[in-house]
């Protein structure tokens, strides 16, 4: 068993006033006042009695005044943090037209295809580097553009699979034949 260090024998800390964080380091430690008497043994405390806290009085021990210090203005970036929407929406209608041009194909593959394990295995291995891709391009800090592109690649899929959808809706309806 580890001895313990003996805690009593170890140098005490200074009393100081509460650290003002805004105004710079600790201030320095509080003077004795004239009239404090010396420290001694700490006291026996009483046993708890059936006063309620709310019922006690406190009063704060006097100190210096605090003195309310306003905050420095600080510098912002000169961009935006947010993208509007003039330029979120070419980005995603971009976007997804790619993926639905992808879907198409991926559709029109498993379609023709006798053996469908291939196209299966593109599909996954598809939404595996959207999902990876997304991930990658939204790591950027303070890139609105590149945040807004992470979210199409993202949600690319789901377009691929909507554009499957619609051809198909047209495979069923006879619009187009195979």
């Amino acid at each position: 068993m580890p001895d313990r260090p003996d805690t009593g024998a170890m140098p005490l800390t200074q009393p100081h006033w509460a650290p003002i964080f805004d105004t710079g380091p600790h201030p320095e430690p509080m003077a004795p006042r004239a009239d404090a008497e010396p420290a001694k043994e700490p006291a026996k405390v009483p046993a708890p009695t059936d006063v309620l806290l709310a019922e006690r009085q406190w009063t704060p021990e006097p100190g210096p005044e605090r003195v309310a210090v306003p905050a420095h203005p600080v510098a912002v970036p000169g961009q935006y943090q947010f993208l509007k929407i003039w330029k979120l929406v070419p980005v995603l209608c971009g976007v997804w037209v790619v993926a639905a041009a992808i879907g198409l194909g991926l559709y029109f593959w498993w379609f023709q295809s006798p053996d469908k394990t291939w196209v299966e295995v593109s599909v996954l291995m598809y939404v595996i580097v959207c999902v990876l891709s997304a991930l990658l391009l939204s790591l950027p800090d303070q890139r609105p553009m590149l945040s807004a592109t992470a979210i199409a690649v993202l949600t690319a899929p789901c377009a691929a699979g909507v554009a499957a959808a619609v051809l198909y809706g047209m495979f069923v309806f006879g619009w187009v034949s195979p």
